[in-house]
């Protein structure tokens, strides 16, 4: 066997490696705990709705929760986390997570195929090791919420961006995919999916002087792909929504989120500490890779490596340039830049570990390369160990499954539970009961519900005084939630 080909089967025994524990750390214990608040009982409330169909096959493509239309999303996460849960006959918590679970196992394996065809060598294999040390890329890997998805293809419409480019394989079907991807996105979150990938292409093009390019990657068929999609399901929904649907879920939802930060406000600045926060412990490495692949395209100057690192750096600061510029930020918008940010430490890694993995006079591989083999392989232990044996004995403290299961058995069958002052928690008290909720935000709101033969109420114990000067109540459950004292209360024996 020639050293070319012994190289490329190491690789391949590698890359094979890394997707099975990729598997392992994404698939292991899914539902193990219960969905988590803030976000995943309201995802997993909606997927549960959307596969009982209770409000009929107009459902499928208008969302609800709790019986109310939902417009924050667009319902492809819905639709795969129903469809995932139909052999259970219900969304299970696996079921709410398989959908991230997969987009997670995608964006390693796209990673591993970009690192591959855009760096050569290993690149490819140390971006997918990176990937799944990293805590936060891991978590939200395994979280019922739709930001896994939206960053799965938008990593995917980088790499049908980049053959494009660099003209691998047939053009047309390159920029259908690259299109496909971008659409498919959209219905996953919304347009940023199209934004991100055709911002840092542009970008890309301007610092490579070829801004004349950018006409290779749009075409008008193409764009049926990447804009028909989400047009037409947002016209099927306004026409069987309530009037105002479009305004909210466009208007208000995206434009005034995006502007004004409607929901998660926060400094332009955010980003600045959060993306090295949420990147431990890899963002210690990024004066290294720096350093380390500045030194190495020093010696590509105009090759291919180089243009994939300008690639991906126009990707990486576009798109944090953009979600800076939003006046709403959360931690987890940035997880579409999580695999380009790998691919660029994966090339710096490959440079610096390439002469070191193998003994030259034998080809045999070296010690550091058994020392990195090891403490990978010790560190997704470690994580492996933290997602299945950790994480589920904390579970009493982030899941209202308790409470909302008190609460349930202190309802008549099919009786709305109240939820007082607490309108976040309505998606895990739906989840979790199957009752209806009535949120209530008032003396009055609770008066209507007790005259209407109302029984169980959940609340926060510092909202007690207000439900007490109401009706002599009595609390039959305590539990503590993400730091705050939950109750269930029902009214004092005689009282009801």
């Amino acid at each position: 066997m020639t050293p070319g080909s012994e190289l490329e089967s190491r690789r391949r025994r590698l890359e094979v490696a890394l997707l099975c524990v990729a598997a392992l750390l994404f698939l292991v214990g899914l539902g193990r705990t219960d969905l988590w608040e803030p976000d995943e009982p309201r995802h997993g409330a909606i997927a549960e709705e959307m596969r009982a169909l209770a409000h009929g096959p107009t459902q499928l493509v208008l969302p609800r929760l709790n019986g109310e239309v939902y417009t924050q999303k667009p319902p492809l996460y819905y639709w795969l986390a129903a469809l995932a849960g139909l052999p259970a006959g219900r969304v299970t918590e696996a079921a709410a997570r398989l959908p991230s679970a997969l987009a997670g196992l995608a964006m390693v394996l796209v990673a591993l195929r970009l690192g591959r065809e855009a760096l050569g060598g290993l690149a490819g294999v140390a971006a997918g090791a990176v990937l799944l040390t990293l805590p936060a890329f891991v978590d939200l890997g395994r979280s019922a919420r739709p930001d896994a998805l939206l960053a799965a293809f938008v990593t995917a419409a980088l790499l049908f961006a980049w053959r494009l480019d660099r003209g691998v394989g047939s053009p047309v079907r390159s920029r259908w995919l690259l299109h496909l991807s971008m659409g498919l996105g959209v219905l996953a979150k919304g347009p940023v999916a199209v934004l991100l990938p055709l911002l840092g292409l542009l970008a890309y093009l301007a610092w490579e002087r070829r801004l004349r390019d950018f006409r290779r990657f749009v075409s008008a068929p193409a764009w049926v792909a990447s804009l028909g999609l989400p047009l037409a399901w947002i016209s099927l929904a306004a026409a069987v929504a309530p009037e105002g649907f479009v305004q909210e879920a466009v208007g208000e939802n995206v434009l005034e989120r995006f502007f004004t930060g409607t929901d998660h406000a926060r400094s332009p600045f955010f980003y600045l500490f959060e993306f090295p926060g949420s990147f431990l412990p890899w963002s210690l490495a990024w004066p290294f890779a720096a350093w380390t692949g500045r030194s190495a395209l020093a010696r590509a100057t105009g090759g291919t490596s180089a243009s994939a690192v300008r690639f991906l750096v126009a990707f990486v600061g576009t798109g944090l340039l953009f979600f800076s510029l939003s006046a709403g930020k959360r931690g987890a918008y940035l997880l579409p830049l999580y695999p380009a940010t790998a691919l660029l430490l994966g090339c710096a890694l490959q440079a610096w570990l390439r002469p070191r993995l193998v003994v030259p006079s034998s080809g045999k591989l070296a010690p550091a390369a058994w020392v990195a083999f090891a403490t990978f392989g010790a560190a997704a232990a470690l994580e492996l160990a933290y997602l299945t044996i950790y994480l589920p004995g904390q579970n009493g403290e982030r899941s209202i499954r308790p409470a909302a299961t008190a609460a349930a058995g202190l309802a008549a069958p099919g009786a709305p539970i109240g939820l007082h002052r607490n309108g976040a928690l309505i998606g895990g008290v739906a989840y979790y009961t199957g009752h209806p909720v009535a949120e209530i935000g008032s003396r009055k709101g609770l008066r209507r519900f007790f005259a209407s033969g109302g029984r169980a109420v959940v609340l926060e114990a510092d909202r007690l005084a207000e439900l007490q000067s109401v009706v002599e109540a009595e609390v039959v459950f305590r539990q503590t939630v993400g730091g705050d004292e939950m109750l269930v209360v029902v009214p004092a024996p005689g009282r009801e």
